[in-house]
């Protein structure tokens, strides 16, 4: 059985490696989120806070809140002298915004120079009205509020706006006949900062699917918007709380919206996750949540986002990276294009070595890590997994040899019944995967990894001495083997690989590619796994030899 882990960090992958098929290319770079934290006191009270939005410099953060001396929805303001400091105390926006109606969740233009927020009665030409109020510089004070009228209000309920980086763009909720649902997102454009916005055009039905589809917030580029949707009209398919985040991306402006992703852990988990907000760098997404671990009920959080460094997976940042970033420069490989962190730029260049230095040397976070037995023991019956739990009992009398591996300890088998027995950690047919580890063998014959009354995962071929894997398509007409031309020598440490990127399975040896063919899919897989056995434990099937750092991604690395 997998673990929930596992399970629910697939689908979480399946949202941040950003591929916008639409362009047929691949153009972000493979990002994560990192773990939220509390913004914490004094930002966040025993009162709701919401609707926020931070200003391009990172110095101001607006939000709504309900502490006193409000009795309703009032919009607050928190300042802070750079970035690396924290937050100081909120102060309440003047009478120009704040009135005996409800004011909600504030949005700053890029320039810092608007401030968007929507009005709960009061006059306006709905129940729920855009309005916008200016300052002529940072210093300034805002000045009076204009409703935004037509045709972006409307009679019915308009809220929660975002502009594009270049202010040409204005993303925003409405309840409006027409739509796919209650509320949908709308975008009005217009050409230039001083025109008239335009007549607001839905999203469609790809992104707008008959739930409530509210907090539109784009990320620079404006090719990724991330919103929130609410569940009263039935929750959205693919949903996990109430409310959830998700992400939709787009190739270039002019193109469609294309089908929305659910986030996943650790943004949203059950609770309630809504308003996100992406930080003009692109590093922070802040939301609010209704998550334990808060001060209140409704409190706002925020999770770094993060590139994923280790492009071969092994757990560092080194050489190895830099001469793939070198082989690939000038090109869009996404795997290598991390910056500017972290969605890249859609190509690599000076930009991505300078983000891959800042790493190098440090150590790695990498939550496609599922799994990790370094076999650096000493002594025992059991080989620990340092990534997910998921801890080996070593069957028979291999030998630690703690001063032996490649990377630190490693493993000798002789042969005779010797092998180490894993949970169940990936099924193959849910989508990429790679499994990895360093060997040495005596015999140029014997299984590395397999699945228990299943497919050979790795193995050295005993006909020619060379790497191959069984594990393929299932069916009435399953994938042949796929058997490397290229020898593995005796008594010399490789770094071995079995990679599936969805479409191509992929042998690697010592950082090149052996072998690679294009079956339509990997056939289920979900027994345990043994480490130096073949699937059927038969006397042929035992490996001879030192297995060392035995590895599995929930990601297609290039080892």
């Amino acid at each position: 059985m997998k673990t929930q882990s596992c399970l629910s960090f697939r689908a979480f992958m399946l949202v941040l490696v950003v591929y916008l098929s639409l362009a047929g290319q691949v153009v972000q770079a493979d990002f994560f989120f990192g773990e939220p934290t509390n913004l914490g006191p004094p930002v966040n009270t025993v009162y709701e806070e919401y609707g926020h939005c931070i200003s391009t410099d990172g110095l101001e953060l607006y939000f709504s809140s309900d502490r006193p001396p409000s009795a309703h929805f009032d919009v607050w303001v928190a300042t802070r002298g750079s970035t690396e400091d924290n937050w100081g105390d909120p102060v309440l926006l003047g009478s120009e915004v704040n009135t005996a109606n409800e004011e909600w969740c504030p949005r700053l233009s890029p320039d810092g120079l608007e401030l968007y927020f929507s009005r709960l009665g009061g006059g306006g030409l709905g129940n729920r009205d855009i309005y916008v109020t200016r300052r002529e510089n940072l210093d300034a004070l805002w000045g009076p509020v204009e409703n935004l009228g037509a045709p972006i209000n409307h009679t019915g309920a308009d809220y929660t706006v975002c502009l594009s980086a270049d202010g040409l763009e204005l993303y925003f909720s409405s309840s409006r006949a027409g739509g796919y649902g209650g509320i949908d997102l709308y975008v009005a454009k217009r050409t230039t900062k001083d025109s008239a916005w335009g007549v607001p055009q839905n999203l469609g039905p790809l992104v707008n699917v008959g739930t409530h589809e509210i907090a539109p917030s784009l990320s620079p580029d404006g090719l990724i918007l991330f919103f929130s949707d609410l569940h009263f009209a039935g929750m959205r398919p693919g949903g996990l709380g109430q409310p959830d985040i998700w992400m939709t991306t787009r190739a270039a402006r002019d193109h469609q919206w294309s089908t929305p992703i659910n986030l996943g852990p650790p943004i949203n988990g059950g609770t309630g996750e809504n308003d996100p907000w992406l930080s003009a760098d692109g590093s922070m997404l802040t939301f609010t949540s209704t998550r334990s671990g808060g001060q209140g009920a409704t409190d706002l959080w925020q999770a770094p986002i993060l590139p994923l460094i280790d492009f071969n997976g092994d757990g560092k940042v080194d050489g190895a990276e830099l001469r793939r970033l070198v082989d690939h420069w000038g090109t869009d490989d996404s795997t290598c294009d991390i910056g500017p962190t972290p969605f890249g730029d859609g190509v690599v260049d000076f930009q991505d070595l300078v983000v891959l230095a800042e790493y190098t040397g440090k150590e790695v976070i990498d939550p496609t890590l599922v799994t990790h037995w370094p076999l650096d023991e000493t002594d025992g019956e059991v080989a620990h997994d340092n990534a997910g739990g998921n801890d080996g009992i070593v069957v028979g009398t291999p030998m630690w040899q703690p001063e032996a591996g490649a990377v630190g300890g490693a493993l000798l088998f002789d042969g005779f019944n010797n092998y180490i027995d894993t949970p169940a950690i990936v099924n193959p047919a849910d989508g990429p995967f790679s499994a990895v580890a360093w060997i040495q063998t005596m015999v140029p014959d014997g299984v590395i990894l397999s699945e228990l009354n299943g497919a050979n995962w790795l193995m050295v071929d005993s006909s020619a001495g060379t790497l191959a894997t069984s594990l393929g398509s299932g069916g009435r007409t399953p994938t042949l083997p796929l058997v490397s031309p290229v020898a593995v020598g005796v008594l010399e440490w490789h770094r071995i690989g079995l990679v599936w990127n969805g479409s191509s399975r992929v042998l690697c040896l010592d950082g090149a590619v052996v072998a690679s063919d294009n079956p339509d899919s990997l056939a289920e897989s979900e027994g345990p796994l043994l480490i130096g056995c073949g699937a059927d434990q038969s006397p042929d099937s035992l490996w001879t030899g030192l297995i060392d750092d035995v590895r599995i991604y929930n990601r297609a690395v290039k080892p």
